[in-house]
């Protein structure tokens, strides 16, 4: 489920999460092998239908050596990418 019960937030997650897999031409199952979940989970988060939680959106950070506000806002962010943004 998304934060706040917004499931705008989880597809917009999603749609980025993939273009960011795709962009580096990371298999799904790559991707979710290092992240340590299943690629049904990492599917369901690209497609919008799971949210990840603090834990895994902490470690998709770190993976992605993207700021978490990437994924959310347009434009560029300023955050650290090892932290998650407010």
């Amino acid at each position: 489920m998304a934060p706040c019960g917004d499931a705008n937030i989880a597809v917009t997650f999603g749609k980025r999460l993939r273009a960011w897999r795709r962009k580096k031409n990371y298999a799904i199952h790559a991707v979710a092998e290092d992240l340590g979940v299943s690629k049904q989970i990492v599917s369901e988060w690209e497609r919008g239908i799971r949210f990840p939680c603090q834990k895994h959106l902490t470690n998709i950070a770190r993976y992605t050596a993207v700021p978490l506000c990437t994924f959310f806002r347009e434009g560029t962010c300023q955050c650290n990418p090892h932290a998650s943004c407010e």
